[in-house]
């Protein structure tokens, strides 16, 4: 085995751990407020930054990326050699174990929705067959299908960007 397939061997074995252990406390109970629609609206960035916090300590040590983009969107970045097999829209259980946690962010989180976005590269119908695998995943994990949509392939990573429902309350 190469040095370069043993790294990757062990950095999938340290995310699926993560996926599989007790994991952090924090962010489960009162974690979507009561109120009207406008309390909550009014408590949504601090819930996506509750949520960011939460999705760092689960992937503190891997090579998952976790950041809030200027927009506000919470961004989660999988490299895709961590996500998929070249040519392959079935899911490695590294990626597995990052979708359950954003599921586990949207179902505490309902004013949040889901961009999707394929590594870029390969046919142009193996990156729509990825974001639909990805999309059975999560809706098989208790997301609403309504709350996900396709974006375009966004480099060498899948992309997910988690942001406030802009529709919410509207």
């Amino acid at each position: 085995m190469s040095r370069r397939t043993a790294a990757a061997a062990c950095v999938a074995a340290a995310l699926l751990a993560s996926g599989c252990a007790t994991g952090p406390q924090g962010g489960g109970a009162g974690s979507t407020p009561a109120g009207s629609e406008a309390d909550r609206r009014a408590a949504a960035p601090a819930a996506l930054m509750a949520e960011q916090q939460w999705l760092q300590q689960w992937f503190s040590g891997t090579p998952v990326a976790i950041a809030q983009e200027r927009s506000g969107a919470l961004r989660v970045d999988v490299p895709d050699a961590f996500a998929f097999d070249a040519g392959q829209a079935a899911i490695k259980p590294a990626l597995a174990a990052v979708l359950d946690r954003v599921a586990e962010s949207m179902r505490r989180r309902d004013l949040l929705v889901l961009t999707v976005a394929p590594p870029a590269g390969g046919e142009a119908g193996l990156g729509r067959r990825r974001v639909e695998s990805m999309t059975r995943h999560l809706t098989g994990r208790g997301v609403n299908a309504g709350r996900i949509a396709p974006a375009a392939a966004d480099g060498p990573v899948v992309g997910l960007r988690l942001r406030v429902n802009p529709a919410a309350g509207a």
